[in-house]
C-alpha cells in the first residue's frame, strides 16, 4: 500500500501530514487547503527535508518536485545535495 505526505516551500518548508498516510481524503485536503508557496525559494533545502523525511523508509520511495527551478534562499547547495540522492534508488531529474 502505497503512503504519503505532501510538502510545500517558499521561506517555510511543511511536510504534512505529520506522519505518512494512504489516505487520498487526506492528502487531496492538503492539497486544496493546506499548500503554501511564493516568494522566496528554498527549493534544495525543501529537497533536503523530503530526502531526510524518507531517509527511514523502506520500498519505493519517490520526492515529485513542481517548481519554476529557482532558488534564491538555499542554505543546502546542490553540490551537497546531490551525493546523498544519487547513490540511492531515487532518480532526480530537472526539467
Amino acid at each position: 500500500e502505497d503512503r504519503a505526505r505532501i510538502g510545500s516551500f517558499s521561506d517555510l518548508i511543511f511536510i504534512n501530514p505529520p506522519d505518512f498516510t494512504s489516505s487520498r481524503d487526506q492528502l487531496v485536503r492538503i492539497l486544496r487547503n493546506d499548500i503554501r508557496f511564493g516568494n522566496p525559494t528554498f527549493l534544495w533545502d525543501a529537497i533536503n527535508v523530503s530526502m531526510n523525511a524518507l531517509a527511514s523508509e523502506t520500498g519505493r520511495r519517490v520526492v515529485l518536485i513542481f517548481t519554476d527551478g529557482a532558488d534564491d534562499k538555499s542554505q543546502v547547495a546542490e553540490p551537497s545535495f546531490r551525493p546523498a540522492v544519487l547513490p540511492s534508488t531515487v532518480a532526480v531529474k530537472p526539467t
